[in-house]
């Protein structure tokens, strides 16, 4: 129904949001207006959605460039069957150098080349792993050309979704969050992986409690721990 067949796609699935700079899509998308093969995916809603829209219509790229609201994450899959190469980005600020996008291990794992315009931490993983291709984040043009060079090259393609399916055991969220947790660790000089048993300061207990004006059932003055609410001995022990 998206006119996809016998088309070169790639796409941006996630949040179309300032931090994205979706724009540097449609840039691109204009410089390739003479590969009549070749479109360009955007699904998910966002701040920027309708300036985005907005956007491409004066680029007069609203022909190759393909905007589809968010769906459910039941049909999420579906789309990104439908990618050739993903196109991950970020705006270029040192402050994203060490954002690592989670969708870059879930196009690794469905097999899918990622175009990856994000510096730092995330652009080292797809280099190491031969995930697909880096571009300078905000360079329209660098896009642009991976886009036209990867359309004439399936071979690269499939080479790559290979690399892809092989790398993404590799990537365990709760293994990455513990081997950056060391990391940091390691830069600060302490330790990760054991924790210290501490107990908490003994509140002394409050002269009484006022049944009147306790809240939720816990002494007002919040100093003895008493719960009114419980049976027994412990209701208004304070």
């Amino acid at each position: 129904s998206l006119g996809l067949e016998g088309k070169f796609v790639a796409g941006y699935v996630g949040t179309h949001g300032l931090a994205h700079a979706l724009e540097t899509l449609l840039d691109a998308a204009a410089l390739l207006r003479d590969s009549p093969h070749v479109r360009i995916v955007l699904l998910g809603d966002g701040a920027r959605k309708e300036a985005l829209v907005a956007r491409a219509r004066e680029l007069g790229v609203d022909g190759n460039v393909i905007f589809v609201d968010s769906v459910p994450k039941s049909e999420v899959a579906r789309y990104w069957s439908l990618l050739d190469v993903s196109i991950i980005h970020l705006r270029r600020t040192p402050l994203f150098e060490t954002v690592i996008p989670s969708k870059l291990f879930e196009c690794m794992g469905m097999g899918i080349p990622v175009l990856h315009g994000v510096a730092g931490e995330s652009a080292a993983i797809v280099e190491r792993e031969g995930a697909g291709w880096v571009f300078e984040p905000e360079n329209a043009g660098a896009l642009a050309a991976l886009v036209r060079g990867l359309r004439a090259d399936p071979a690269a393609l499939a080479a790559c979704r290979a690399r892809c399916l092989a790398g993404a055991g590799r990537y365990d969220r709760r293994a990455l969050a513990l081997a950056r947790s060391r990391a940091d660790a390691r830069r600060r000089g302490g330790r990760v992986g054991r924790r210290v048993a501490t107990r908490p300061p003994r509140r002394r207990a409050s002269a009484r409690c006022s049944r009147a004006s306790t809240r939720r059932g816990r002494c007002s003055a919040r100093l003895c721990g008493c719960d009114l609410r419980a049976p027994g001995p412990r209701r208004g022990s304070c």
